[in-house]
């Protein structure tokens, strides 16, 4: 990889590396320390190669899937985290995809050593509405 013009490392993490809820210990601290690891692959092992984090909020994915199915209505629990999100609905992962790609690509060198939240805007809120 250090050979390579563009040799780059990208980790998913969480928003929860940013913030939390309660529960989510220790997940959240696990999450916590992949963004600090991004921050040190980019001092040690940068010009050659880059290390980037995405930290994706709430993706449509199984998983989310499974959660949503826990309360007795689903479709209603997931109206409402739909919108607790100002872009009104949850991510894909196509579009978690489609960033990483853009990281690793030409377009995305100068970018290294940062964790990108990517949360539908879900953490400009300063609280539940």
């Amino acid at each position: 990889m250090s050979k390579s013009d563009n040799g780059t490392i990208v980790i998913i993490t969480s928003n929860h590396a940013f913030s939390t809820i309660p529960g989510c210990f220790p997940y959240n601290t696990t999450k916590t320390a992949l963004k600090g690891l991004v921050q040190s692959l980019a001092i040690e092992w940068g010009p050659k190669i880059r290390a980037v984090g995405v930290a994706p909020g709430f993706i449509e994915t199984a998983g989310t899937q499974t959660w949503f199915d826990s309360f007795p209505d689903p479709g209603a629990e997931r109206e409402r985290t739909n919108a607790f999100h100002p872009s009104g609905r949850i991510g894909t992962p196509d579009e978690v995809g489609a960033f990483c790609a853009f990281l690793c690509s030409e377009y995305g060198k100068f970018m290294n050593g940062t964790t990108y939240l990517m949360d539908g805007g879900r953490s400009a809120l300063m609280q539940d509405t």
